[in-house]
């Protein structure tokens, strides 16, 4: 890989910040900024934060992810970079709090960005069901579908409630 081709080609998209250093334009579709170079008459595709790893910090060992200790993904500070496995990844993802999609690591509650109801609003609907409220008549005081409530009510939704 030439490695002077890469950094022309990224440095006008780097801003350098006291920590991290975010390069700008064309990603992966998942976040990650890569630069494309010729070679021999072939053209390749270099995650950028992996060619920064590599050039400071040198080869990547075999079966090892480059991984960001910022959780910043458009970020390319090698001081940010570490060699790490795929459950390394995947157990920083759930502690960090960055998992969505997937069942068993996705946002719950308060903190899935489409929550209609809080906390707080699901334990005082349980009490008010608790003490006869009708299921409709909560989730109108709630503002949202009966539904919704219901499933909030039996522990399908909100279930880490208590």
């Amino acid at each position: 890989m030439d490695i002077e081709a890469f950094w022309a080609l990224l440095e006008p998209r780097i801003e350098k910040t006291d920590s991290c250093w975010n390069v700008y334009g064309r990603n992966t579709g998942r976040g990650y900024p890569f630069v494309c170079l010729q070679r021999n008459g072939f053209r390749k595709t270099y995650v950028a934060h992996r060619v920064s790893f590599i050039h400071f910090k040198g080869s990547i060992p075999n079966g090892l992810f480059v991984l960001h200790t910022c959780d910043n993904r458009g970020c390319i500070n090698p001081d940010h970079l570490y060699a790490g496995t795929h459950q390394e990844n995947m157990r920083d993802v759930v502690i960090r709090g960055r998992s969505k999609g997937h069942r068993w690591k996705r946002a719950r509650g308060e903190r899935s960005g489409r929550a209609k109801l809080t906390d707080a609003k699901v334990r005082e609907a349980r009490a008010l069901f608790k003490d006869g409220l009708p299921i409709r008549r909560i989730a109108a005081r709630m503002g949202v579908d009966h539904k919704t409530m219901t499933q909030a009510l039996h522990g399908i939704t909100w279930s880490h409630v208590t």
